[in-house]
């Protein structure tokens, strides 16, 4: 507390991190992202939804008994379209009383809740790679939870670049060896050491 930062909010961004990059194929990533931002915001559903600056499009994974689908939608569709491109957060109370709001691409998951955020997901260019949305019933976020999601965001941006170079090299080069398989994880082991010692820097400026 002393440093500006409760310790439980700093061991939820840790575990936050650790849960993201514990998975190599984007099924795992999005489960454990979907988690994660549960948790870190006391929130009852969480989703992630992909995005495609340049194709000027958004899609959204579900999975459901171990098979998953893909959903599209336009880069202009709903507040969370908006949030993408306007490159910041939308933090209503009651989001879906905005003339924008899109039933089918703005409620994260199947329940109804009457708060919801979107936060952007940004790449190092400044371009919108995703967008994560929170719901729940009983406040609206804080200012102090949305800087939560600052602060994992870059890592998550991060974690889902690698998931896409790991699972393009698989699907294109049918890496069915286990050495050369080692060898390309091998070389993403090194994230997660620079992101210890970025957050290091992080909690101490705080």
């Amino acid at each position: 507390v002393e440093s500006g930062i409760n310790r439980e909010i700093v061991r939820k961004i840790f575990l936050a991190l650790n849960r993201i990059f514990s998975g190599i194929n984007i099924i795992d990533l999005i489960k454990n992202s979907k988690r994660s931002i549960r948790d870190l915001l006391s929130s009852e559903s969480a989703d992630l939804i992909f995005v495609e600056e340049k194709k000027s499009s958004m899609h959204r994974i579900i999975t459901q008994e171990g098979k998953s689908k893909t959903e599209y939608f336009e880069i202009t569709d709903g507040l969370t379209g908006a949030c993408a491109l306007r490159k910041s957060p939308i933090n209503f109370d009651r989001p879906s009383e905005d003339s924008r709001f899109n039933s089918k691409i703005d409620y994260p998951g199947p329940a109804r809740m009457k708060r919801i955020l979107y936060f952007p997901v940004l790449s190092d260019v400044g371009e919108t790679v995703a967008v994560i949305q929170a719901a729940r019933d009983n406040k609206k976020y804080t200012d102090d939870e949305v800087s939560y999601l600052t602060m994992i965001s870059k890592q998550l941006e991060t974690a889902i670049s690698r998931t896409k170079t790991l699972e393009s090299l698989l699907n294109k080069e049918k890496l069915n060896s286990g050495k050369k398989l080692r060898d390309v994880i091998t070389k993403e082991i090194h994230i997660p050491v620079e992101i210890i010692d970025s957050y290091t820097k992080i909690l101490s400026s705080k």
